[in-house]
């Protein structure tokens, strides 16, 4: 008979054996239909995702969207190897396990006639999803006592940390900043490419930055990290600095210090938090590529919002077929 065992181990570094002293890992696993999650002390209790559903009716799109916004929540809680093809076993969870998990939600636009295309931000319950697998006992016994347990769970754990903060830092360029066009004008000229400036906003959205935020605390605590000079830091903890705040001057900003004991979760993390923001302006193709914040990175950005402005220079043939001009994240130049 399965049963539900709560595991406390501490979390093992380098190559040899020697517990490190920091705050205790308790961490609850689960097996559902072959795929293993993991509820850790530092899973926030609820995760906000934003999915996009269809259906022949509006009320059908949303009710895909939400089972979507399900999945993907249930994916950041996943330590099994997940192969392309469990998507559908992932899916086939969110649906039974759709009931009542979801705290709220709001719809944003919904398009299309004959099938509707609805999207959704939703705040997932990492709560209640534990507590319906423990009810429906969908539980698995892992030994966490001895050194080979604690290897496992503190294996587990680590890629948990890393899936959870990846989870947040993909996700800064989807929908934590915000894009907004403030003007567009034709500058005079009179030569045969067109100049236009276009003048626009980078700005965060609060509750977004201050989710982020709160879990990358908890993971500073969980992670026992603190301030270390050079000569006391250990190659081993991989310590990654994020630095937040709304301040211009670095030394009014805090820093969270938080050790991954990952060389891979570190090179993640600084590639997200230190990587150039770049804003595709459409239809023209063109790119405007900066960095958020020199050393401090995207979450120090200077009153939680950077202001921008792109020349463009267009045929004024290709001038006649515009109707629209949209922004976007990512761009290849």
């Amino acid at each position: 008979m399965r049963k539900l065992v709560v595991l406390l181990a501490f979390l093992l570094v380098g190559s040899g054996c020697a517990v490190i002293n920091h705050p205790t890992v308790t961490a609850t696993s689960y097996v559902v239909q072959g795929v293993r999650f993991y509820f850790s002390t530092f899973v926030p209790s609820e995760i906000v995702v934003v999915s996009t559903g269809t259906g022949e009716t509006r009320e059908k799109a949303i009710d895909n969207a939400l089972i979507a916004a399900i999945q993907e929540a249930l994916g950041v809680l996943v330590v099994s190897e997940v192969t392309i093809r469990d998507d559908q076993v992932l899916k086939n969870i969110a649906i039974l396990y759709s009931d009542g998990v979801v705290n709220s939600f709001k719809v944003g636009e919904c398009k299309g006639d004959s099938r509707q295309s609805c999207e959704i931000t939703a705040k997932v319950s990492a709560t209640r999803l534990q507590k319906k697998f423990s009810s429906a006992g969908a539980v698995a016994e892992v030994d966490g006592k001895d050194m080979y347990g604690q290897y496992i769970t503190s294996k587990n754990v680590i890629y948990q940390r890393k899936r959870l903060a990846e989870y947040y830092l993909s996700n800064i360029r989807k929908t934590g900043l915000d894009l907004k066009i403030d003007s567009i004008k034709v500058l005079p000229t009179t030569a045969s490419s067109v100049p236009i400036e276009i003048n626009y906003t980078v700005s965060w959205n609060r509750e977004f930055k201050n989710n982020a935020i709160t879990f990358f605390k908890n993971l500073q605590k969980e992670t026992g990290g603190k301030f270390e000079s050079f000569l006391d830091r250990k190659e081993s903890n991989y310590q990654f600095t994020l630095t937040y705040g709304d301040s211009f001057s670095f030394i009014r900003n805090e820093q969270l210090y938080i050790n991954t004991y990952d060389k891979a979760f570190y090179d993640m993390m600084r590639s997200y938090v230190h990587s150039n923001i770049k804003v595709r302006v459409n239809p023209f193709g063109k790119c405007d590529s900066f960095e958020p914040q020199y050393l401090s990175g995207i979450f120090a950005m200077y009153q939680n919002e950077e202001k921008r402005k792109i020349v463009v220079t267009e045929n004024p043939e290709f001038l006649k077929q515009i109707n629209t001009v949209s922004l976007s994240f990512g761009c290849w130049q």
